[in-house]
């Protein structure tokens, strides 16, 4: 499995993909379900990966599959079930990660209960949180034409500011 994961964490999809393939057919195995759900989705064929990762939940209701859906549920901006994927995960396993996306979720959906999700994110673990935030602001505003240069030194100062 640890080859998989390697070709998975070189960018070599395709070959992963192949592998996988070939490999599924031999076992029932969710987490070899759960890699190639990543394969998929890493090459954009995302009705196959979210078939991959369904099966996988199938055989094992995993916090880090459960992760896994509620991030691409985000992707398709189905921000309610990702949630309740983030919700499931929570049950099963605190982590800050699955706060904080938690938090991100409610937040699109106009919930006040996001930020505290965000404090339970920050309580978990501070470190990550802020490692989170930097990620989000890198994706979803650094670049983003809307956003003003003022907006942009607000957010990173806000940002630099979580300890």
């Amino acid at each position: 499995m640890e080859s998989f994961e390697l070709l998975i964490s070189k960018g070599k999809y395709k070959e992963a993909a192949k592998a996988l393939d070939a490999e599924i057919p031999k076992k029932e195995d969710p987490r070899m379900y759960y890699l190639r759900a990543i394969v998929s989705g890493k090459l954009g064929n995302y009705y196959y990966a979210h078939e991959m990762l369904e099966h996988a939940l199938f055989l094992k209701r995993d916090p880090e599959y459960l992760k896994f859906k509620g991030m691409m549920l985000m992707e398709t901006l189905d921000f309610s079930e990702a949630f309740e994927a983030f919700s499931e995960a929570i049950s099963t396993r605190n982590d800050a990660e699955s706060y904080f996306l938690s938090a991100i979720c409610l937040m699109f959906l106009n919930s006040p209960k996001s930020r505290e999700y965000l404090q339970l994110a920050y309580l978990s673990d501070r470190k990550r949180v802020k490692e989170l935030a930097k990620e989000f602001y890198e994706r979803f505003f650094r670049k983003n034409r809307f956003v003003s240069e003022k907006d942009r030194k607000g957010l990173e100062a806000q940002i630099a500011a979580i300890k």
